[in-house]
């Protein structure tokens, strides 16, 4: 003789659950409201299936939510990181897994697709390309490579470069290229659009590079840049120039 296992299953209200002892032994017990089925041992409701502790619509509490395991048939919720941060293995973690930044490798890097050129103007200009917003209190390591020149020869007009969100100093840049007088030079200037390094130029490509830190203000971060002496000789950035950002914290 066979058995119906609905024959089995009572559904409905953990408060409506009969008492066990009238129903038969190994009755089961689904309590929609707690997500929990319960068997009867012919005295008392014990629990059967705890489906509130594996996944279920409830389980998942905000956005990018992931599970991992803390152990055996234990799931737990790993909640999502920070913008540009990646998924990494972490023993020491409960889950086993994280959100991070892999030490030694830029979270963006922005390469300069068109050649981009002024005439006759000292007046700082944003770079069209070399540009990007971060986070309002994140702490971002910023590299810029320009690669610059004057076709029409060395000296006059130069190139002189600025950068930042603003007018408020919200870090310290390293620079480092040839100067006006093509000798070694380097210097640091502040990230307020303002302070700004000077570079020689020559008929020849060359590059600067401006290394440094940022805390973001959610603003537009942008490279700035213009001749340093007028002149109707162009000044060019290239193509291939480049600015890469890698958030801390």
């Amino acid at each position: 003789m066979s058995t119906r296992f609905s024959d089995h299953m009572l559904t409905g209200l953990f408060d409506d659950r009969p008492a066990a002892t009238t129903v038969p032994v190994g009755g089961l017990y689904a309590a929609t409201d707690e997500r929990v089925v319960y068997q009867s041992d012919g005295a008392d409701w014990i629990t059967w299936m705890p489906v509130s502790t594996g996944l279920n619509d409830t389980f998942f509490e905000a956005q990018g939510d992931l599970v991992s395991a803390t152990d055996i048939n234990t799931p737990a919720l790993v909640p999502l990181g920070l913008d540009d941060q990646v998924l990494m293995v972490d023993t020491g973690e409960a889950t086993g897994i994280k959100w991070g930044t892999v030490a030694g490798l830029w979270d963006v890097t922005i390469a300069k697709a068109t050649d981009e050129s002024v005439t006759s103007s000292i007046a700082l200009q944003n770079d069209n390309e070399l540009l990007f917003t971060p986070v309002s209190g994140g702490i971002y390591l910023i590299e810029i490579v320009l690669v610059y020149g004057n076709p029409v020869g060395a000296g006059t007009p130069d190139l002189k470069v600025a950068l930042g969100e603003d007018t408020t100093a919200r870090g310290v840049f390293n620079t480092v290229g040839l100067s006006t007088a093509d000798a070694a030079a380097a210097s640091q200037i502040l990230a307020n659009r303002t302070a700004t390094a000077t570079f020689g130029t020559a008929a020849t490509n060359r590059a600067a590079t401006l290394r440094g830190t940022i805390t973001g203000n959610g603003g537009s971060f942008v490279v700035q840049w213009a001749q340093n002496t007028a002149n109707a000789n162009p000044t060019i950035v290239r193509a291939g120039s480049i600015l890469r950002h890698e958030r801390i914290v």
